[in-house]
């Protein structure tokens, strides 16, 4: 059951309904950003003083692979280096509370006026905001930057890190040489294949096709063409 769409305005309960045919299943609460329910029967306090929303990009991330990219910079903050990890799709520069807590001991922390978010549109816990004066080879950027709690890393929103010539060339060529895949596996490139044998597929009945309905941010390079499509 979707307990979220049994009451409307005025408190009065509506039918039971299953969540698969819940007309509210794919809508997207205005004061909770969830998706499965309308603002108007939201259970989430809402939270006041805040003008608007704001996104991250990177919340969590672990890899095991060495060969991947390392998009981390060492930066001064208020005169203390920061190692901090590049997010071109982050709305603002943030850090981890703990950090705050050890090394900006002195800074006043503010009330947040915005909501942070992550890529999946989940609300996030902000602690506050500080001032604080960046600067990167020679390069000085000012802004508040937000203190979230159980963040796993630095992060460098999208004003500061274009401020200070940080942004990833992601309109750059560069020519790979790599083995010729068809001449080295000939067999692949022969046909569709056919499995072996004979596949029954059955569904169970009532069975309803599932589709990830959180949405993905525009690559910084598409966000003109994008616009234009639109």
């Amino acid at each position: 059951m979707n307990p979220a769409c049994l009451k409307n305005i005025s408190g009065v309960a509506k039918q039971r309904h299953d969540k698969r045919v819940c007309p509210a299943r794919d809508a997207r609460c205005r004061q909770c950003s969830k998706i499965g329910h309308y603002a108007k029967v939201c259970i989430t306090k809402p939270q006041t003083g805040y003008s608007e929303v704001a996104y991250l990009g990177v919340i969590k991330l672990k890899s095991k692979n060495k060969n991947n990219i390392d998009w981390t910079v060492t930066i001064h903050v208020n005169h203390k280096n920061i190692k901090i990890k590049i997010d071109s799709e982050a709305d603002h520069t943030v850090l981890p509370a703990n950090v705050f807590q050890n090394m900006f001991q002195n800074a006043k922390l503010k009330p947040p006026d915005k909501i942070l978010c992550g890529s999946d549109r989940n609300p996030l816990k902000t602690l506050g905001k500080f001032k604080a004066h960046i600067e990167y080879k020679g390069k000085r950027y000012t802004e508040e930057i937000y203190v979230i709690s159980n963040l796993q890393t630095c992060l460098l929103g999208k004003p500061a890190l274009f401020s200070l010539g940080l942004d990833p060339n992601l309109n750059s060529i560069c020519q790979i040489s790599a083995v010729d895949p068809k001449a080295k596996f000939p067999e692949l490139f022969k046909g569709l294949g056919v499995m072996k044998g004979c596949y029954s597929i059955k569904l169970k009945p009532g069975a309803i096709p599932f589709a990830i309905t959180s949405p993905t941010r525009v690559p910084i390079p598409l966000l003109k063409q994008t616009k234009a499509e639109l």
